[in-house]
């Protein structure tokens, strides 16, 4: 009999017989448990069977499930029961966020409804239990928790067995537990990683432990399967390897304490301490000494599993996130960064029409762009210079060098289907302890529309060294509001502070100080729009055989050079480089201005044939002074100038000069900006500590010394904390500058160690000469005189103005500007540029041609008895230190930039031991000391590189360096009076120490002068010198050398000098009476020689 209403039985089974309608049939649970079996069920193991009339269905469902292995649906609701396990266990691990409400029918609220009523009067029996009832609570199905994730609810727990999974749940949140599929919880066995795994194999073995020790409180034959099936879902995750971390529970994981036992054992795991957690394997690695605040990991969840050879689980983003899980709306955070692929480009490629406009980067070095090449002229047509096209949150976590190593460009497709294809190698942290290269890339086409219009910028960067070598770095870019750039710069670095600069009426400037180094900098439209990145081109230490430099610094008046001894190596001229790296190719002339007037010029002045020294200049353009007592910061406010050799105006205000005597406070600014120069090319080096030792003129005052020391310490304070070098400062090494200067010829000068024996080291600097006498290697006598280049030579020319251009051979146009030119404020400094560009062309050129000419002549002729005077000094100081009346006059060592001057003495131009001039110099030396003549024969040399003696012979080792003496006073040399004590030509000017100030000086006799030129003159007749003539303007009758009428010139002149010398004892500068009274002769005669020439 069939009945089409009823389901199909098997074929071999038999069913209840029928009995009349609409009597209910009275059978047994065996009866029914028999007709179940004989059903004819062939739907699928997943599909759910709505067959229990009950509101608790779904529980007992699973409690059927897990109690009878034949369960027809077993299979499926047991796969859904382990996914449902799963999320619970790594709920914390993976970042799930399941939280649980409680349920307790018991409260009075929810008695009320007929729902609780339902629910409470078809609950299963208490007994159907594996919770412990310790608790007191008579019956545990009366309370439940209810789970969920994102408001969606997940499953619920279960007295039978522990959790009931929800029959439907929203397939959204399979984004974040990967094993929800159609709607429901599948198996997770094969979609876990090593460490997930381990994860729920330990949170099922605690579940499995609690569950023995509630054996005697609950149903033990539930029990017994429930622990059964929990044990053999582990043994299922324990197939292959496992990766085991720390973990333990979290018994507040789901936001509430479970009850009764064991549920609080369904806590998730959560690792034991916040460092145990995996290592990412997509974290982009930063370059070595880059520490961003903020992480960057790559998601590419369709290449990277191939690439790195793991399956997504296996892949950890960060923490416990896999990439097979990871959402960037769930898994997001905001203190990481989250890139894909394209996130590693800008959207468009920008670039600017012309060839190599970015020098100062390393794009062109990659990729060339251009239309043709001319065949005639090898010059490209229609070129364009690329800005990098990346996201520019890359310059916080590349060194611009390791940026260079992973970036590849290349040109794809033809004609107007150009395409730049920008490829990036980004290092991954990967499994192992090398990192792995990843490979992104994008396609940019050439839009004409993305050529960026406008003039290109200035841009520069300082001290451009090694990233990681220092803390402290300017950008240098264009802020002219009148003019359009092609772009603008955003901040370079993190901490950046910017401030601007005028360059007088004409340009404005824009400085970033940026705390670390700005390897990599963005450029962006005049609204902010990210144009791309300037990769710059930074160099890479090279290491020498030592890290530690002794640097040696002559300050001198016109110019300072430097000397380096590396480790325990021989002293060398420091070649000092600017290590300014210009950026933009800017025109020339804009660019070459702004960056010597307002930053740090491109090169230094070079020469092949001189070691050129820096000049002792410094600009401060852009500074507004507010006070005469105001020192301007070092690179912000005032900057070592490097004038060009063609442009020697410095009738400017904003230009100092002299700032080694009288501007003293520009020493400050001057000094840093040197020290920071060289600790920048110590940088290139790998250099850690360097030593600075520095010379001082002897004529200094005591006042003055202090001061200048006390300048260097203070300079020296923060160049630690900016270099990340040691600076090492010892003001009792120091040398005077003629003992220095006698320290290069002893120890470098080859072959010149005898003349130590009998020897005189005059440097002659632009302001002070300073000498020592040495007798058997020692130094016996040591001094430093207010009389020098700028005495000699300088005061000549300023008072003669209108002859220069016959004495220099010039046109008459170049030397109406150059006269121009030196009418100046600056004069000095302005005739010392203009002859250290010129200086050899016009000796070898025009200065020989007119040699013969008149003008030429008496030039050269005042010129020789300027330094003859300092020669006729010399013999005095022999005369004062010889303790025998058969000793011979010394050899003469000569050097410093006022040596140059020598060559000009000459009719050809270059000095030489044998030049005509060395009889009349030697002749008055000898004469003035009275000893014999050096039987040598050269007894006066000069230096090969003049000016850097001093500072190589500072840094001479210790061990081998001449024994200091106490620094000797000038020798007066011409009798004077002071305070009413009178000091002979022989006396030292030794003051009284009681003194406290100078309320008179006077030169009261010319006796030493008329002698010198007498001697002077009557060399010149008895030599027969024909380069020179007898001094003009002083005709010798008897006795008389001064006429009367000039001496009484003279004499006023000497006096109104010596009283601007009256004051505080500490301020009165000493110096030779004889050279005082010289150089005030000197400026009388220049005058004479003037008006003879129509001038004033």
């Amino acid at each position: 009999m069939t009945h089409p209403c009823l389901p199909a039985l098997l074929s071999d089974r038999t069913s209840i017989p029928a009995v009349e309608p609409g009597r209910f049939n009275e059978v047994n649970l065996s009866q029914i448990k028999n007709l179940a079996d004989d059903l004819d069920f062939e739907a699928s193991d997943d599909a759910d069977i709505h067959s229990i009339p009950s509101p608790w269905a779904r529980p007992l469902q699973f409690m059927a499930a897990i109690s009878d292995r034949k369960y027809k649906a077993r299979a499926g609701l047991l796969r859904q029961y382990r996914g449902f396990l799963a999320a619970l266990a790594l709920s914390e691990y993976l970042n799930l966020s399941i939280k649980a409400q409680e349920i307790n029918l018991t409260k009075e609220e929810l008695q009320r409804t007929k729902l609780t009523k339902a629910l409470v009067t078809l609950k299963p029996d208490a007994d159907q239990s594996v919770l412990s009832r310790s608790f007191g609570q008579a019956d545990p199905w009366l309370k439940t928790y209810v789970f969920y994730c994102n408001e969606h609810v997940l499953g619920m727990t279960s007295p039978a067995t522990l959790v009931t999974p929800a029959p439907h749940i929203n397939n959204a949140l399979g984004q974040q537990i990967h094993w929800i599929k159609d709607n429901r919880f599948s198996d997770p066995t094969q979609s876990l990683s090593s460490r997930e795994r381990y994860v729920v194999i330990e949170w099922l073995k605690n579940l499995c432990n609690e569950l023995n020790n509630v054996w005697d409180s609950g149903n033990r034959e539930l029990i017994n399967s429930l622990i059964q099936e929990l044990q053999d879902f582990a043994n299922d995750l324990g197939g292959g390897q496992l990766s085991p971390i720390e973990i333990n529970q979290n018994e507040d994981g789901f936001g509430i304490l479970l009850e009764p036992a064991p549920l609080k054992y369904l806590a998730p795991m959560k690792l034991a301490e916040e460092g145990s957690a995996p290592r990412s394997n997509v974290q982009i690695l930063p370059s070595a000494g880059f520490a961003p605040d903020r992480p960057i990991y790559l998601i590419d969840q369709e290449r990277l599993p191939a690439k790195l050879g793991h399956r997504p689980g296996e892949i950890i983003v960060y923490g416990t996130i896999s990439l097979q899980i990871f959402n960037p709306v769930t898994h997001g955070r905001d203190d990481a960064y989250f890139l894909t692929p394209e996130d590693f480009f800008l959207d468009e490629l920008f670039y600017i029409e012309g060839d190599k406009l970015l020098p100062g980067t390393w794009i062109t070095d990659k990729l060339n762009v251009y239309d043709s090449i001319d065949a005639q002229t090898n010059r490209v047509r229609g070129a364009k210079t690329l800005l990098l096209p990346l996201n520019p949150l890359l310059k916080h976590y590349f060194a611009s060098p390791d940026l260079e190593k992973v970036t590849s460009l290349s040109l794809i497709g033809q004609g107007s289907d150009r395409r730049v294809k920008v490829s990036l190698k980004v290092p991954l942290s990967g499994y192992g302890s090398r990192p792995v290269f990843y490979e992104v890339s994008k396609e940019f086409p050439l839009k004409p529309e993305n050529s960026l219009s406008g003039a290109i910028p200035v841009v520069g960067m300082w001290p451009n060294v090694p990233v990681g070598s220092w803390k402290q770095f300017f950008v240098f870019t264009d802020a002219s509001e009148n003019v359009e750039t092609a772009f603008s710069l955003a901040p370079p670095t993190v901490g950046a502070t910017s401030f601007f600069r005028n360059m007088g009426q004409q340009a404005r400037y824009q400085y970033w100080e940026c705390p670390q180094h700005p390897n990599i900098l963005e450029a962006v439209s005049a609204d902010g729009r990210p144009l791309g990145v300037l990769p710059l081109r930074i160099p890479r230490v090279q290491l020498g055989e030592t890290r530690e430099w002794t640097v040696g610094v002559d300050f001198g008046t016109s110019f300072t050079n430097l000397a380096v001894r590396r480790g325990n190596g021989e002293p060398q001229w420091l070649d000092l480089q600017t290590q300014m790296l210009s950026i933009t190719e800017a025109p020339l002339s804009i660019r070459d201005r702004a960056y010597r007037e307002m930053f740090v010029p491109e090169t230094f002045i070079k020469d092949e044939r001189e070691r050129l020294p820096m000049a002792t200049l410094l600009t401060t353009m852009g500074w507004t002074e507010s006070s005469s007592t105001a020192i301007p910061e070092p690179l912000k406010e005032a900057r070592i100038f490097v004038p060009r050799l063609d442009k020697f105006d410095f009738n400017v205000e904003h230009v100092k000069s002299n700032i080694k005597w009288d501007q003293i406070r520009f020493q400050d600014p001057f000094l840093r900006h040197l020290q920071r120069l060289v600790a920048a090319q110590a940088a290139l080096e790998g250099v850690t500590s360097i030593t600075w030792v520095v010379s001082y003129p002897s004529a200094f005052s005591p006042h003055e010394e202090q001061m200048y020391f006390a300048t260097w310490k203070r300079t020296l304070r923060d160049m630690e904390q900016i270099t990340n070098q040691r600076h090492l400062y010892d003001e009792t090494i120091h040398r005077t500058e003629s003992i220095a200067f006698a320290e290069y010829y002893r120890n470098v000068c080859a072959g010149v160690e005898d003349n130590l024996l009998n020897t005189i080291c005059v440097d002659i600097g632009g302001g002070t000469s300073d000498i020592a006498i040495f007798r058997d290697s020692q130094v016996i006598y040591q001094t430093s005189v207010a009389y020098a280049g700028r005495d000699i030579y300088h005061r000549l020319l300023k008072l003669n103005l209108n002859a220069i251009g016959d004495v220099f051979g010039l046109s008459e146009r170049d030397a109406q500007s150059l006269q121009e030119v030196l009418k100046g404020n600056n004069f000095n400094s302005a005739l010392d540029n203009y002859l250290r560009g010129n200086g050899r062309k016009i000796l070898e050129g025009g200065y020989a041609v007119n040699a013969s000419k008149q003008k030429n002549k008496e030039f050269r002729t005042l010129l020789v008895f300027a330094i003859g005077g300092l020669y006729h000094y010399l013999g005095l100081v022999q005369k004062y230190a010889s303790q025998d009346k058969n000793d011979c006059t010394a050899t003469v060592f000569v050097g410093g930039n006022g040596s140059r001057f020598l060559d000009w003495l000459t009719p050809t131009g270059e000095y030489n031991s044998s030049s005509e001039i060395n009889k009349v110099l030697l002749g008055v030396m000898e004469r003035s000391s009275e000893l014999k003549p050096n039987p040598k024969s050269e007894p006066i040399q000069r230096t090969v590189h003049p000016k850097s003696e001093v500072c190589e012979g500072l840094i001479i080792p210790q061990e081998s360096t001449l024994q200091r003496v106490e620094q000797s006073n000038p020798l007066v040399g011409e009798i004077c009076e002071v305070n009413g004590k009178e000091f002979s030509a022989l006396d030292v000017l030794d003051l009284p120490e009681e003194w406290g100030k100078i309320t008179s000086f006077n030169v009261i006799s010319t006796q030493e002068l008329e002698r010198y030129i007498r001697n002077f003159n009557q060399i010149i007749t008895q030599e027969r010198i024909g380069s020179i003539q007898a001094l003009p303007g002083v005709q010798i009758k008897g006795d008389q050398v001064i006429p009367a009428d000039l001496k009484e010139v003279l004499q006023q002149v000497v006096k109104d000098t010596c009283q601007k010398k009256l004051g505080k004892k500490e301020d009165f500068e000493l110096e030779s009476t004889f050279l005082l009274q010289l150089r005030c002769f000197m400026d009388i005669l220049a005058s004479r020689w003037a008006r003879s020439n129509g001038g004033k």
